[in-house]
C-alpha cells in the first residue's frame, strides 16, 4: 500500500513511518509503503502499525551518502572477506565452541555489499525488522510488487517463505 493511503485511511502520521526524502545520513530512498499482514499473524512484528501492517524502504546504497555509496559498500566486502578468514581459522572448534562466534560462522549477510547493495528494509513499529538485498533494482522491485499483490500476508506462508530475509533488529 502507499504510504500516503495508509496515512489517509488511519489518519496515522507517526514518526515512525518510512519517509522519501533526500538525506544525506541515509541511503537512497527508492521507494517506501506499508505491507499488510493478516490478523493471525501481525503480531510477529513485535507492534505492528494499526491495521496490522509493517513498513518498508527500498534502498539503493550504490548511491552515495555518508552510510552509503561506493567505499561503504567496499568496507562491506572487506567485512565479509574477514569474516571468512577468521572461519578458516576457528574451524578446529567443536559445534559447541562455534556458538560463541555464531557471527563468523552464519552464512547470513544483514548489510548490504557491492554484490547486492539493493536492500528490502521491512519493519514494525517496535523492535522488529527484517531486511532482504538484491543484485538489481528490478529484481527487489519485482518481489516488493508480488508482496503488494497479495492482499494480507501471512508472516510464515507469505513473507519468510520467499526466503532470503534476514532478522536485522
Amino acid at each position: 500500500m502507499k504510504l500516503e493511503d495508509y496515512v489517509a485511511r488511519y489518519n496515522c502520521n507517526s514518526w515512525m513511518l518510512p519517509r522519501n526524502e533526500p538525506d544525506p545520513y541515509h541511503p537512497h530512498v527508492l521507494r517506501v509503503g506499508m505491507l499488510e499482514f493478516t490478523e493471525e499473524t501481525a503480531h510477529h512484528w513485535a507492534g505492528p502499525f494499526e491495521g496490522g501492517y509493517a513498513a518498508y524502504k527500498l534502498m539503493d546504497y550504490r548511491i552515495f551518502s555518508r552510510f552509503s555509496g561506493p567505499e561503504f559498500l567496499r568496507l562491506n566486502d572487506l567485512s565479509i572477506q574477514e569474516k571468512m578468514r577468521k572461519r578458516e581459522q576457528l574451524k578446529h572448534l567443536s559445534k559447541k565452541e562455534r556458538l560463541a562466534h555464531y557471527w563468523i560462522f552464519s552464512d547470513e549477510v544483514d548489510f548490504p555489499t557491492t554484490e547486492k547493495p539493493i536492500r528490502l528494509y521491512v519493519y514494525g513499529n517496535d523492535d522488529t525488522s527484517f531486511s532482504k538485498f538484491y543484485a538489481t533494482t528490478e529484481e527487489a522491485v519485482a518481489e516488493l510488487n508480488l508482496l503488494e499483490g497479495c492482499g494480507a500476508l501471512d508472516f510464515n506462508k507469505d513473507f519468510l517463505a520467499l526466503g532470503g530475509f534476514v532478522f536485522t533488529n
